[in-house]
């Protein structure tokens, strides 16, 4: 087994961030395929879930996120340098590293929230799923992966 090695943590190589998801889950499947898939219950990082539209957390994953629209999983999170992109970016790197792992698929554009940071994403050739990659000062600080329109979501769950 290929172990890849982080900031302390460990993290498998074949759990990384994709188009659809991250490691053997995707988005789209319900919480008890994806609880399957990591093996770990996801464990809800509120009190009181709105079943409409929340996060949960795997408990081995420290630092991943899922969101949960109606029982379906939208889309997977992170700010944590430990999880990679299939590709190999992380939360920290630079647009140019960016733009090399990337290449020409790569969408840039204005962030909608912040006039100094930039969203980077690749969608597959109909737009229903992508990879979206927020900077700030220069280095991505999010990673997301999922549908759309979940995935673009800058702010997270839009109803809460």
């Amino acid at each position: 087994m290929v172990l890849a090695v982080w900031a302390g943590n460990v993290a498998k190589a074949e759990e990384r961030f994709s188009l659809s998801g991250f490691g053997g889950a995707a988005a789209g499947q319900n919480l008890a395929t994806v609880q399957r898939a990591f093996r770990d219950e996801l464990v809800p990082t509120t009190a009181r879930p709105d079943p409409e539209c929340h996060y949960r957390q795997p408990r081995r994953l420290p630092g991943l996120q899922v969101m949960v629209e109606n029982g379906v999983v939208a889309r997977f999170d992170t700010k944590d340098p430990q999880y990679a992109t299939q590709n190999g970016v992380r939360v920290g790197d630079t647009l140019e590293r960016v733009k090399a792992a990337f290449g020409r698929g790569l969408l840039i554009a204005p962030h909608q929230v912040d006039p100094k940071g930039l969203l980077l994403a690749i969608y597959n050739t109909e737009r229903t799923i992508g990879l979206v990659m927020e900077m700030h000062g220069g280095k991505v600080t999010q990673i997301r992966s999922g549908r759309v329109p979940a995935v673009d979501y800058v702010e997270g769950c839009p109803w809460n």
